[in-house]
């Protein structure tokens, strides 16, 4: 029980909350632990979704399908991150895309009525959801924005001026992986791999790692225009 309450610490949900008080609140509720094998499948698009699911050990990947009938990865979730949160208290409660063990690892599983049962006992716990749904919607407005544009160079251009911005300076600090970048403009990580490497060769950009200076934001602005 220590271990699992150490992992759900680093979850946005159980944010300000110590690992001794976790616990404390997991024995208030009724929760399932599952060990599932590498390739076991969780969900697929269209399912209910009943639970609120946290990752506690491997990793957990999300394919959506795409057009051609192949499927996309769209995110990979580590220990201590969810699934689920934006859908369990949903109108229609279906998972839009395939939740699927990328590796052997163990979940944790928290129904509905006991993620309201936490939210009654426990106002931190209230907050720190609703913060999460609020981002969530945040995070979607964004999107909508960067898919506004036509072309992926386009979109891209468009979140790392907005990234310049926000951080006020031309030499980001990258607080999205690739997975999240490529979520967040409606593409995929390669195509966005791909596409940063092309804005390199021109000059436009440098990369190291996940951090990304902007050379000629000049060059930016004017493919967004």
């Amino acid at each position: 029980m220590n271990n699992i309450s150490a992992i759900l610490k680093t979850n946005t949900l159980f944010k300000d909350m110590d690992s001794k008080y976790i616990t404390e609140l997991l024995s208030c509720i009724h929760y399932q632990v599952q060990s599932l094998k590498k390739g076991f499948l969780i969900a697929s698009e269209g399912d209910r979704c009943s639970f609120l699911g946290f990752v506690l050990k491997g990793r957990i990947d999300v394919h959506k399908p795409n057009a051609s009938g192949s499927t996309v990865l769209v995110n990979s979730l580590k220990p201590g991150d969810s699934f689920g949160d934006a859908l369990v208290f949903s109108d229609t409660r279906e998972y839009p895309s395939a939740i699927i063990a990328a590796k052997d690892s163990s979940v944790l599983l928290i129904s509905s009525a006991d993620i309201l049962g936490l939210c009654e006992k426990d106002s931190i716990f209230l907050k720190n959801l609703i913060r999460s749904l609020s981002n969530r919607i945040l995070h979607l407005n964004r999107k909508v924005k960067m898919l506004s544009h036509r072309t992926i160079r386009q979109k891209l251009s468009s979140y790392l001026l907005e990234e310049s911005r926000k951080q006020k300076s031309l030499a980001l600090k990258c607080r999205h992986t690739r997975f999240e970048i490529a979520d967040l403009i409606g593409t995929t990580r390669p195509s966005v791999s791909r596409e940063l490497s092309k804005m390199e060769k021109l000059g436009i950009i440098r990369t190291k790692q996940r951090d990304i200076s902007i050379l000629s934001s000049s060059m930016l602005e004017d493919m967004v225009k």
